[in-house]
């Protein structure tokens, strides 16, 4: 997930009223406290608007690992409930979204990020070492229970790491792209001067966040290649919050306001329609490389859309593909976080790029508003013996967050992460009401059944 997003210029002002490497590796364990962390105090900056919720600290940043981001509870069987959970560090400092250490990075540092799995009162199991700036995890279940899918560098240079964490130490094994992946062209590296050349993926970008859907891995294109006089603007009214909903966004107020257009056609891939969607899949033999096909795309041609106010029919901007969350029906949901907007992809079709979507405009006291990461309540199942409860991470504090209900969450609820609060959200209007504010940098976001 980007850390990077924009800001909203309001956003201050908001929050002031509420508040008056490359190849295989294998994973080594390293140095870090081994004990739960109730006695650690939250930050005294966060306040609880809602007043039904409690929270206490579940980890902080164990030694040698930095800004926490991600968060993927496992099972050991279908229907389990949570034995453990994981979570990404990314160390910022170290590594960037292109997987380089950035100019100015301390001596000695290494192009890597940790997966740290927790057991459920935040005690450390084991530590993992993974190239590259982490990004999206996932449990890939559809062959065991003992295998996490790993992206990182969501700007260029993607990699799939997939663990085995059952093994001691744990075993890493790292893909890169495959060449029909990658783009033509080439980025630079802005945090890094004295790399110049990154390859990216077709859309123009890497990877982010990925989600199973029976037995296929869907994978976000984020950072993708934009194009500020797209084709289609003469055609047919565009959609997207950060430049065409003047009404709720603003001129000027997202910040980004020229931005007219997405994942333009980069020469000489097949990326011709915008995707913002992939399948993944790991290439046979001993070449270590993934490949990636476009599922959804931007493109009014190949992809339906609906938006919320009215229902018109429109063409999907979406400048910025980031987390996504299945819904209780096993739909899929992708954060285009720059633009205030997540987009829910009917029926996911592997075989074509035509998908049927539908957009729901995030807003904060009628503002457009940006968001993080978002999941559903799950429904435990029949074996829980325990009330469900939240983890949030703090990135930028270094902090892992438990939250509870007082009575219990709801299944089917929709909780958010980012902006520097968590909040519910109204999946029938959009709009979010906060439960915490006042962090650093709220990220990842995860329910825990037990």
């Amino acid at each position: 997930m980007k850390t990077n997003f924009v800001r909203y210029t309001l956003y201050l002002a908001v929050i002031g009223t509420l508040t008056a490497c490359n190849g295989n590796s294998s994973g080594t364990p390293v140095a870090a406290p081994t004990s739960s962390t109730p006695s650690i105090p939250v930050q005294t900056s966060i306040t609880n608007p809602a007043g039904t919720y409690s929270i206490s600290v579940f980890a902080v940043n164990p030694t040698g690992s930095t800004k926490p981001d991600d968060i993927v509870p496992v099972q050991t069987a279908a229907g389990s409930t949570d034995s453990a959970v994981f979570i990404g560090y990314q160390d910022r400092a170290d590594v960037d979204p292109m997987g380089n250490v950035p100019t100015g990075a301390p001596a000695g540092a290494v192009a890597q990020g940790q997966l740290v799995e927790y057991d459920l009162n935040g005690n450390i199991l084991q530590t993992i070492n993974i190239p590259g700036h982490i990004d999206g995890m996932v449990q890939y279940t559809v062959n065991d229970y003992h295998t996490l899918w790993v992206t990182s560098d969501e700007d260029a240079n993607p990699k799939l790491s997939v663990v085995n964490f059952s093994t001691n130490p744990a075993t890493v094994t790292t893909y890169t792209a495959d060449t029909a992946s990658q783009s033509a062209v080439t980025v630079t590296d802005s945090n890094n001067t004295s790399i110049t050349t990154n390859v990216p993926l077709q859309h123009g970008g890497g990877l982010d966040d990925m989600k199973i859907i029976g037995s296929n891995v869907y994978v976000s294109a984020s950072a993708p290649a934009t194009t500020m006089t797209p084709s289609n603007v003469s055609a047919t009214l565009p959609y997207s919050t950060s430049w065409v909903n003047s009404a709720s966004c603003g001129t000027g107020l997202c910040g980004n306001a020229t931005v007219t257009g997405i994942n333009q056609p980069v020469a000489g891939t097949t990326n011709t329609n915008g995707a913002i969607q992939y399948l993944i899949t790991l290439n046979s033999g001993s070449s270590n490389t993934f490949h990636v096909t476009p599922v959804v795309s931007t493109d009014g041609s190949t992809t339906q859309t609906t938006i919320l106010t009215g229902n018109t029919p429109a063409i999907l901007n979406a400048t910025d593909a980031d987390s996504t969350a299945l819904d209780p029906n096993g739909d899929l949901w992708i954060d285009s976080q720059q633009d205030g907007e997540l987009i829910h992809v009917s029926a996911m079709n592997p075989a074509n790029t035509t998908q049927t979507t539908f957009v729901l405009p995030i807003t904060y006291g009628g503002i457009s508003w940006q968001i993080d990461d978002f999941r559903w309540v799950p429904t435990p199942p029949p074996s829980a013996t325990g009330s469900t409860f939240m983890l949030v991470t703090d990135t930028s504090a270094g902090y892992v967050y438990r939250i509870n209900a007082s009575s219990g969450f709801t299944p089917g609820q929709v909780f958010t992460s980012g902006n520097n609060m968590i909040a519910s959200l109204n999946m029938t209007t959009g709009a979010l009401t906060p439960i915490f504010i006042n962090f650093q940098a709220t990220h990842g976001l995860n329910f825990i059944t037990h």
